[in-house]
């Protein structure tokens, strides 16, 4: 696992060179997840501007799964995003938080009869059905508003991808080759009612890939296109996490797909896309303050007070992020090789094994973890080791705020539970 190895520190580009925000992060209370909104809005502005040349009509939910913040959740609301949810827990809060129930899509595989029935019962905007199941469920208890969309499964997995959502042996959506069966069992809805989902995985930067699997689908679905108004494509859209990683180029794959549509007579059904690390992965940093350093000139230890439990992402699962010493004001020119771990009783603690740190870096300095504004806190297990949950903190407009959350320790919550 290697870090970036910035020449500059780029934390004053990601602060947009406002050196006195680099002062107030050396007073925050870390481990701490900093939201910007400035990068927010590039990230949004960018999306909305490309898959606008996809359709005439193109939707986009944001996938809470990301990063629920209330703040974040509140950003999406003001981007004019609607908010896609995969579990009850998902749909109650994004009701609490102030999304209205017509703004919302249920998604996910297994989902049971409590969680179809409050969905219906608050008139949501759409349930995509992934098993024949969910699809009669839904189906027989109806309320004549929410939107039915069958997920579908191809029967191969898109390559080059470690978490790929199609394939012979996915938990998601009904066989491509049932479409028509699954069709016929909405026959009584009127197609303004009906939609086609389906999502090829996560983390997809090859445009011309991701065109030519979506072509191959709607090729397909093509043939019931009078069964449906609208369709729904997922995402997946990726981003360059290290420096031998490319940007997608979402103006070729929106143009391609644009051509597909128009090809395949499927141009005047409403598109939908769903994201959440495009939107939110660039606006947040991770920020931890180191605690010990150890070893010598040549190779160093840097222990953190941030660890896997606060940012799981990238200690568990092996990925890259752009990593830096945060103020540089002090920094010698000279770097060595140091090995990055949080504070947790495991090896598997560990942000980064080579990244180039300043030689005089010392004990109360503060390490950046850039992109961590996606799968972030909502993906981490903060109840390991019962440390405190890591702060949250919002900057907009050159202003910079905590998140006002709850007060509840991880030892008060768990105590709870038994």
């Amino acid at each position: 696992m290697t870090a970036f190895n910035p020449t500059k520190n780029p934390i004053m580009k990601w602060l947009d060179s406002d050196s006195g925000l680099v002062n107030e992060l050396g007073r925050l209370r870390t481990p701490a997840y900093v939201y910007s909104h400035r990068k927010f809005k590039e990230r949004t502005a960018r999306l909305v501007e490309a898959l606008s040349q996809v359709a005439p009509s193109v939707s986009i939910f944001y996938s809470m799964k990301a990063n629920a913040a209330r703040t974040m959740m509140k950003w999406t609301r003001e981007a004019h995003f609607m908010t896609e949810v995969s579990s009850i827990g998902e749909l109650r809060y994004a009701l609490e938080s102030g999304q209205t129930a017509d703004n919302i899509l249920l998604l996910g595989p297994g989902k049971d009869e409590g969680l179809m029935n409050l969905a219906l019962d608050r008139h949501i905007f759409g349930i995509a059905v992934e098993s024949f199941r969910e699809l009669s469920y839904v189906a027989a208890n109806h309320n004549g508003k929410t939107r039915i969309f069958i997920r579908i499964n191809a029967d191969r997995n898109v390559p080059g991808l470690t978490e790929s959502m199609f394939g012979p042996e996915s938990k998601f959506g009904i066989d491509i080759s049932r479409l028509g069966e699954a069709l016929e069992k909405l026959r009584g809805l009127d197609s303004d009612m009906v939609g086609i989902h389906y999502y090829m995985g996560s983390q997809l930067t090859d445009h011309e890939t991701m065109l030519y699997f979506h072509r191959e689908i709607l090729t397909y679905v093509a043939r019931y296109r009078d069964r449906f108004s609208s369709i729904d494509m997922g995402g997946g859209f990726g981003i360059p996490y290290s420096e031998t990683e490319h940007e997608l180029d979402l103006d070729a794959f929106a143009i391609g797909l644009g051509k597909t549509l128009s090809d395949l007579s499927l141009n005047d059904k409403h598109i939908y896309f769903e994201s959440g690390r495009y939107i939110a992965a660039d606006a947040g940093i991770f920020l931890t303050r180191i605690m010990d350093v150890k070893g010598d000139d040549h190779r160093k230890v840097l222990v953190t007070d941030g660890g896997m439990n606060d940012f799981m992402r990238i200690a568990f699962m092996k990925e890259h992020h752009p990593i830096a010493h945060v103020i540089p004001d002090r920094s010698s020119s000279k770097m060595v090789n140091s090995v990055i771990s949080g504070p947790l009783c495991t090896p598997l603690d560990c942000f980064a094994t080579d990244a180039l740190i300043p030689a005089d870096v010392k004990e109360g300095d503060m390490i950046a973890i850039f992109k961590a504004g996606a799968y972030g806190l909502t993906l981490s297990p903060v109840f390991f080791l019962l440390h405190s949950m890591p702060s949250e903190y919002a900057i907009r407009d050159g202003e910079i705020s905590e998140i006002t959350r709850k007060d509840l320790r991880t030892d008060e919550i768990f105590s709870s539970l038994y």
